[in-house]
């Protein structure tokens, strides 16, 4: 009799796990992706942080796809089972408080129900994309004044707007008894010229590579390039809701500790073709 309970829950549990795999793939065939076509673009600056220099030509030689917005907070859950974000009645918002390690276990388990991979995308990719065929400081031109219609940032994430002369303050921006900033809902902005929503703005998103301050600097970053094979930070890419423009143009550049969880940074997913 003990026999048959134990089968009998077995095949429950099963069940079970079937339909939460059935209900992850509905959500997974939900996210919204642009394919990216192979290209060359600038990737860098000259003229921005020393960890943005040289600019240089990169060749993108294979497409790929990347998610039209940031992953959402109803998308993980749907998939992972649960909210890690400390904000969680914003299903629309980024997932935040996900590590790197976190997000890739998120690509490796929609590779694994769908038979794709999924993955996080390459610094230069991330790069390509959001210029989307620009050379300009934003995908929107050299206007910083403009971010407002494209993206999250601190003086217009909070409470109210603040003004263009406003200096930057990370305690106010981040205590909701300041400025009251904070992550908002993907796809409230324009897009850049390929349809990709809050490439400036809104969460800094993880990269696959590892940071390196130099990496700009060194051989052999002309086709397809990566970072560096070792190293204590990962690159995220894009600036965030609690930060000022220049940290939101294409070319800036930040890093964090791989097992770090925080509300400023999510990401966002890339599929190979």
């Amino acid at each position: 009799m003990n026999g048959k309970w134990v089968f009998a829950a077995a095949l429950l549990v099963a069940a079970y796990a079937d339909e939460r795999d059935v209900a992850a793939r509905r959500v997974l065939d939900g996210i919204a992706f642009v394919r990216i076509e192979p290209g060359e673009f600038t990737m860098g600056s000259d003229v921005g942080q020393p960890d943005e220099r040289p600019a240089h030509r990169v060749r993108i030689t294979k497409g790929f796809e990347l998610g039209k917005f940031e992953l959402t907070q109803a998308q993980w859950e749907g998939v992972m089972g649960s909210n890690p974000s400390a904000r969680t009645r914003c299903p629309d918002c980024p997932v935040t408080h996900v590590s790197w390690t976190e997000a890739q276990e998120f690509c490796a388990r929609a590779s694994v129900l769908t038979g794709r991979t999924w993955r996080l995308p390459t610094e230069a990719e991330w790069e390509y994309a959001c210029r989307a065929g620009t050379t300009t400081m934003f995908s929107f031109g050299d206007d910083p004044e403009l971010l407002d219609a494209h993206g999250w940032y601190f003086r217009n994430s909070g409470n109210a707007r603040l003004p263009a002369d406003t200096v930057w303050d990370f305690n106010r921006a981040f205590q909701l008894e300041g400025w009251g900033c904070q992550a908002h809902p993907v796809g409230r902005k324009l897009p850049n010229p390929w349809g990709l929503h809050d490439m400036h703005g809104n969460v800094w998103e993880w990269c696959s590579d590892f940071y390196g301050a130099q990496a700009y600097a060194q051989p052999g970053r002309s086709v397809d390039p990566v970072g560096p094979s070792y190293g204590e930070r990962r690159v995220v890419r894009g600036g965030s809701w609690i930060i000022g423009t220049a940290d939101c143009r294409s070319s800036a550049r930040y890093s964090i500790e791989a097992s770090d969880r925080n509300a400023y940074y999510a990401f966002r997913v890339a599929r190979s073709l």
